[in-house]
């Protein structure tokens, strides 16, 4: 089905890569020796993700965002968010943008930024899981701001610290992130990542 489409639509073509890359069987069947290499790492699957732009690279922190963002929920009931917005907030923002990016989204998603703390969260109190899902928010909604620049660099940010406060949450709740976690919650935010561009780059008719 999916090599009918590219046969009526040639513009297809590179979205139907995208889902390749994520790991989408039938477009890598559909592309056979064309089809690009499904990621394997934070790293790989960021700086890939941003040759489909600016709007590719947002979608896939929000998603790894929505993944990781109850774990900041189960934070200790004194502790607050660094900033007047909070992550679920701030996420928010992210999806406002992504459903209208419009000046006036834009804007709020840079108000939600301007009180952007210096340093992480889990740098000031270690590597929780309810902390590194605060932190991946915040380069989420960076990447909104700030198309340009540094944007794959937060982009892997955010998936390395959502890997591994899944990873860390498995083991318990709450739990400190440890070496080795990092492949262990890969696979849950690639997965997370697959299922919303999947969708977003070949949507069902």
């Amino acid at each position: 089905m999916i090599r009918e489409r590219i046969r009526a639509d040639a513009g297809l073509f590179e979205r139907v890569r995208l889902a390749a890359f994520l790991g989408d069987a039938a477009a890598h069947l559909a592309l056979g020796t064309e089809a690009p290499r499904p990621a394997d790492t934070p790293s790989g699957l960021a700086n890939g993700l941003e040759t489909w732009g600016h709007e590719c690279s947002v979608r896939a922190g929000y998603a790894a965002g929505r993944i990781v963002l109850p774990l900041w929920e189960q934070r200790p009931l004194h502790v607050m968010p660094l900033t007047p917005h909070s992550p679920t907030q701030k996420l928010e923002l992210v999806g406002a943008w992504i459903a209208c990016p419009c000046e006036r989204h834009l804007e709020d998603a840079r108000e939600g930024l301007e009180h952007f703390a210096s340093g992480s969260r889990a740098e000031i109190e270690g590597p929780t899981t309810w902390a590194l899902a605060h932190d991946v928010v915040d380069r989420v909604l960076g990447n909104v701001v700030r198309p340009h620049g540094k944007a794959g660099r937060r982009l892997e940010d955010a998936i390395t610290w959502a890997a591994e406060a899944m990873a860390a949450n498995r083991r318990s709740p709450g739990a400190l992130a440890i070496s080795g976690d990092l492949e262990a919650g890969f696979g849950v935010i690639r997965s997370a990542i697959q299922h919303d561009l999947v969708a977003w780059a070949l949507p069902a008719k």
